[in-house]
């Protein structure tokens, strides 16, 4: 299948006050579908070329995939740039998963993580 079949949803959504940046990949909308939600590695970023490959290959097989960086991280905001903190990102990847829940493209019901 091909990737152009596949469409690409630029979200944000906030954790800790900063605006995260985040993408849903899928081929439709009209009924809502089950959602696999993707963070990167503690460092990495969205536009990874295995995060984009995944996420499309998610979508092409019918599901929603998620998205996102962490904040201060990628697209999304935040000071000090590049900084890593394990409880910061555990607490986006909550906030993103409960933003997500609430598209009307995703089965809040069916998710994977």
């Amino acid at each position: 299948m091909s990737t152009a079949t596949v469409r690409k949803e630029r979200l944000e959504f906030k954790s800790g006050g900063t605006a995260c940046v985040g993408y849903l990949y899928g081929k439709s909308t009209e009924i809502p579908k089950p959602c696999i939600i993707m963070g990167a590695g503690f460092g990495g970023t969205q536009d990874t070329p295995s995060m984009v490959a995944v996420a499309t290959a998610f979508a092409q097989a019918g599901f929603h995939a998620f998205t996102f960086d962490y904040r201060n991280l990628g697209e999304s905001e935040g000071e000090i740039r590049q900084l890593v903190s394990v409880s910061d990102q555990q607490e986006d990847f909550m906030q993103a998963i409960r933003y997500i829940k609430k598209h009307p493209a995703v089965d809040e019901t069916r998710l994977g993580l």
